[in-house]
This record gives C-alpha cells, structure tokens and sequence, in this order.
C-alpha cells in the first residue's frame, strides 16, 4: 500500500522537533525502494515520540500540584514564595502555570494568570519581577526577570494548545514579541543574541551580567513554535539562535576544579567569560537550573552533563561550589535540589512527596524535576 507523503509530514509543534520526524519519514519511506506499511511508519514514528518526549499526564504529578498548589498558591491566584518573606514573583507564577498545566487544572491555571496580568504586566507585555505583601506599593521596582517572562511565555503557549484558547495564544505571542523586542542584544557568537537577565542593570563599560539559568531551553523551543505557526518574520530563527547562543555559553562558562557555571556570567565587549565580580563566583542555587532546563529541552548532551554529573554522582550534592577557591559550602543540599541532581544522573527524579522543610523554591525544583513527560 503506498501513501501521499504529504499526508505523514508533521506540523509539528516544536520546530526543533518537527524537523526531525519529518527527515526520518523521508528516510522510511525512501530507503532501499521499499514501500513501508501504515504500521511500520507508526512503530518508527513511535520511536521518535519515545526519543523526543512530549507532556502527557500523570497521576502522580497530580497528586504533587494538589500538595504545592495546598501549600503555595493562594485561591487569587498568588504563588506565595514562602522562603522570602511571603513575597510574590514572576517566576512563581510562570512555574505555578506550568505545574497547573501539566496537571490540566484549568480553573487554577486561569486564577494565576489572572493575578499575575492584574499585578505583575507591564505596558510593555513584560512583567515586573516582585510584588510585595502587606505595604502600600507592592511593586516598587517595575524592572522585569526575563526567566519568569520565559516561563510565562512558555506555559501560555502551552495552554493555547492544549486548551484551544485564543486569548492564551495573543498572551503568549505578545509576551514573546516582547521578550525578542527588550531582552536580546546582539553580540554573541557567530552573531548570535544574548539573553539580558532583565531590562535595567546588566548592560555595563565593561560588558554584560548574564545568567546562564535564564536561558529556559523548551521555553525557546515552544515560542519559536508558536511564532512559527503565527508567521511572525524571523522569529523562529531569532529563537534558535538564541538557543545556540546559550549552549555555546554553558560550553564556554565552565571555571574551577569541577568546571562549572557561575550562578551570574560577566562576558567582557571581547567576549572573554568570567564569574561576575559584582556577585559571589559561585555554582549555587541559580545555576542548578541550567542542567534542569537542558534536560527538559531534551539538549542535555554528555558533554553538557559531565560537570554535574561528576559533582553529583558520589556525594550529596553541596550547597553551593566556589569556582575560585574550590571550597564549597558546609552542608549538603537535600528535597527539591537533590531531585535536579538525581533527574541528571540517573535520568529521573523519584516521585517524592512534599514535606514541611520544602520551601517554595525547593518544592518548585522538586515539581519542575519530575515534569510529566513520556
């Protein structure tokens, strides 16, 4: 039986992806002469699925959102980060959309949305980065962090998606407009953009403050998506390059005996990388994220996982690693942190229930290790 080829090609929605499947149809369909059947393109295409995971659900995950949600998000929609004074942040509330998300809770994820345009959204599309409990101007500093404008992005493009929702969709596309438009410098290599870690403060004389954890890898991969399909010029290209720009940059950031990532990146104008000066040369609790992201992106490469790997393979992982004197912090690090540590060297993070000494950001890590993906 022969097919229309056209029909099997995939619109995929990850252009990283797409692009992948569609060579391997090519490659089935052609080799050797021979003419598949329906059922052998299916069982190679469910290979590719297997290789190149999308979200699907789980119960358990379920079960873990209900825990965080209980703990963290108040029923306006606030994710509360009970390890800061109770304060609010636009990183919690793109991580409390994902988990929301994932775990197909509609009316939650529309309560957090909701707070966050309410509370949070600039004019601009971006989101100011803090907003603050019990004063009177809760958002004194309107700079943004482009991590949680990414993670925003990220789970407003998702819902679009999976929810079928319009107004999801011109969300996610403003934000992403928004974040090529205020956040991307150019001067990276082979001309590649760079990532501000916000708007105001990180451009200086003599270079850039950037953070490595910012770059949310499948974040870059679902905007492209998204402005792809919206035929938006340019942009899928803008976010691959960025993407590219990233990896080189993780490749490039590796300082100390472990040769490891600073939690803050300094590149000087001739593109010399060093811990930045203005904050401790330390691999701690921003950069833990790198690995994450990566894994969750399906970018985490061996060359890309063997710093981590080695820090984390024999001991309980420090709290923190001073890149330049090698001393690293007197305790070792336990909940979600040790769930980032165990997703990269064994590949998956043990489903493990909250306790009372998960913090908002150690249950976060804890949910965005075990991501329902399969």
């Amino acid at each position: 039986m022969k097919f229309d080829r056209s029909s099997l090609y995939l619109d995929s929605n990850n252009a990283f992806i797409g692009n992948i499947v569609n060579m391997f149809i090519d490659r089935i369909i052609n080799r050797g002469g021979v003419v598949l059947s329906r059922r052998g393109i299916v069982a190679g295409l469910a290979g590719i699925a297997a290789v190149y995971p999308v979200w699907a659900m789980d119960e358990p995950f379920g079960a873990a959102w209900t825990a965080y949600r209980r703990r963290f998000v108040r029923a306006t929609g606030r994710v509360v980060d009970t390890g800061n004074h109770g304060i609010s942040h636009s990183e919690g509330q793109g991580t409390g959309l994902l988990f929301a998300l994932a775990a197909d809770d509609r009316d939650s994820f529309a309560a957090i949305w909701e707070w966050t345009r309410a509370n949070l959204r600039r004019d601009d599309g971006l989101l100011a980065w803090r907003w603050l409990p019990n004063v009177s101007v809760p958002v004194p500093d309107r700079n943004n962090a482009t991590d949680g404008d990414l993670l925003t992005a990220w789970a407003l493009a998702r819902a679009a998606r999976r929810w079928t929702s319009p107004d999801y969709r011109e969300a996610a596309l403003h934000m992403a407009a928004a974040i090529r438009e205020k956040l991307l410098v150019a001067g990276g290599r082979a001309a590649a953009p760079l990532l501000l870690p916000g708007i105001q403060g990180f451009q200086h004389e003599d270079g850039l403050t950037l953070n490595l954890s910012y770059y949310v890898f499948p974040a870059f991969q679902e905007l492209a998506a998204l402005e792809r399909m919206a035929a938006v010029p340019g942009a899928d290209q803008t976010w691959q390059a960025v993407a590219s720009g990233g990896l080189d940059l993780i490749r490039g950031a590796r300082f100390g005996a472990h040769s490891l990532p600073p939690d803050w990146l300094r590149r000087r104008q001739d593109g010399e990388l060093a811990p930045d000066p203005r904050f401790p040369p330390r691999f701690g609790y921003d950069a833990v994220r790198i690995p994450l992201y990566l894994a969750l992106a399906g970018l985490l490469t061996p060359d890309l996982a063997a710093p981590f790997r080695a820090l984390w393979l024999n001991a309980p992982p420090p709290g923190w690693v001073d890149l330049v004197t090698g001393a690293v912090a007197p305790y070792t690090e336990h909940g979600g942190y040790l769930s980032v540590a165990k997703l990269i060297v064994a590949g998956a993070a043990p489903a493990r229930e909250l306790t009372a000494e998960d913090d908002y950001f150690s249950a976060s890590l804890t949910l965005l290790a075990q991501l329902p993906l399969g």
